[in-house]
């Protein structure tokens, strides 16, 4: 999945509250993310400085959409991207099913997001690190 990687050789894999990258071709995990929620989703984030990933989580009632460094195994920052409880179900609880990074101008990407609550929601651009769309 992450196939930004040196070569375009590392998978992010999710277990639960964590997210490990491993190379594909040596076998081996280069880098191990804990997370204080459950990871539902992943996309990469490709960007100019290098990748980064989004990672839909869930907090509860609603969802968020956080950035990881995924090799330097820590957050980024919190996107904007909160998905409530899915209209109209009392009592349901919103999960991210769709999550993907939109390539647009001058080396910026967007982060998409999908959910139970019938919303997609897009980020800002972002180009790198320090970028607005990193805060809520």
């Amino acid at each position: 999945m992450l196939d930004t990687g040196p070569g375009g050789s590392h998978l992010a894999v999710n277990h639960r509250r964590a997210i490990a990258v491993w190379d594909v071709t040596t076998r081996r995990r280069v880098a191990r993310i804990d997370l204080d929620a459950l990871v539902d989703t992943m996309a990469s984030v490709p960007l100019a400085d290098g990748p980064l990933l989004a990672v839909g989580v869930d907090c509860g009632r609603d969802a968020a959409v956080r950035i990881c460094d995924p090799y330097g195994g820590e957050l980024v920052g919190e996107v904007f991207n909160r998905h409530g409880p899915a209209f109209g179900q009392r009592g349901y609880k919103s999960t991210i099913m769709a999550l993907t990074a939109v390539p647009g101008p001058g080396d910026t990407v967007r982060v998409a997001s999908g959910s139970h609550d019938g919303v997609v929601r897009i980020s800002p651009p972002i180009g790198k690190a320090g970028d607005p769309a990193f805060t809520n």
